[in-house]
């Protein structure tokens, strides 16, 4: 629902401390953010699934990216079945010969913690068949699935939602890769509790 949410502040997630007067909009149609002594502090990436088709990788990396977190999988929204992304191999395979640096994405409909678990190890098996090696996190990405009303994620509660997080991220993390959560600002606020995964990004 809409409206105006009071919510007390997360105990374990502090505030960032980007000063918003040095976001500079370049030439290029990018922002960047720099420091108070002027050295850029952000990167430019992008994140690419099997909408994008087939990328020229070598162009990207001329154009200026720098990263690009590429989708493996997701789970079907209605039956739950685990689906890999047809473009995954060829996008990190094809990203990390750019010279990018890589990281992957799963997107979840999982109402267990085995199914978050299950979606972890689909992920880490891929990474394993294709041969690659990432240098950026695992992500779990949650969110809203606005076009179903539906999807069998949508109506988690709040603390189911967090230990499926939990759940993906301990299985990422036992597998020495990085994990990290994806979802927009109102979305983590409202529907998982933050504080129980501040120990990732």
């Amino acid at each position: 629902p809409s409206g105006r949410y009071y919510l007390p502040r997360y105990e374990k997630v502090p505030f960032h401390n980007y000063n918003w007067d040095n976001l500079v909009f370049e030439e290029n149609g990018f922002r960047t953010l720099y420091d108070e002594d002027g050295n850029r502090i952000s990167k430019m990436g992008i994140d690419v699934s099997k909408y994008n088709k087939t990328i020229d990788w070598k162009r990207v990396k001329e154009s200026g990216i720098e990263f690009a977190i590429v989708r493996v999988g997701f789970r079907g929204i209605s039956e739950g079945t685990l689906e890999e992304d047809p473009y995954a191999k060829e996008n990190i395979l094809g990203a990390t010969e750019a010279g990018l640096d890589v990281g992957v994405y799963f997107y979840t409909q999982a109402i267990t913690e085995a199914e978050a678990r299950a979606e972890a190890k689909f992920v880490i098996d891929h990474l394993k068949e294709y041969g690659a090696e990432i240098n950026l996190p695992i992500i779990i990405d949650t969110e809203l699935y606005e076009s179903k009303k539906t999807a069998r994620g949508n109506n988690l509660s709040r603390v189911q939602r967090t230990k499926n997080l939990v759940a993906f991220c301990k299985t990422v993390e036992e597998a020495g890769y990085q994990p990290m959560v994806y979802a927009s600002t109102r979305w983590s606020i409202l529907n998982y509790d933050r504080d129980a995964l501040s120990e990732y990004p």
